[in-house]
């Protein structure tokens, strides 16, 4: 159960902290660009929200496959894989 908490954990983070760690290195970019190039302000600020649009989309992309993963029942999966495995020996026995 440890274990299962624990990649829940790094899921969740990975999730949360690779988008707000683009976010920041955006800003960071956003303001460096804005001290040197004052009067291309709009096109600036243009090119930096096409940029958070897509950093959005990974982000909500990244909480849905989570949601999907952690959605799905552990009788549904511990079927699969017995179906599976008994896929698998009829199929060793039909070549043997």
């Amino acid at each position: 159960m440890q274990q299962q908490a624990l990649i829940l954990l790094f899921l969740i983070l990975f999730a949360v902290g690779l988008p707000s760690i683009g976010a920041g290195w955006l800003g960071k970019h956003l303001i460096d660009t804005l001290g040197r190039y004052p009067s291309k302000t709009p096109a600036i600020q243009m090119s930096i929200l096409v940029k958070l649009v897509v950093l959005e989309m990974v982000s909500f992309t990244l909480l849905l496959a989570i949601l999907k993963v952690l959605s799905v029942p552990i009788e549904e999966v511990e079927k699969k894989k017995v179906v599976s495995t008994q896929r698998s020996i009829a199929i060793w026995n039909s070549v043997c």
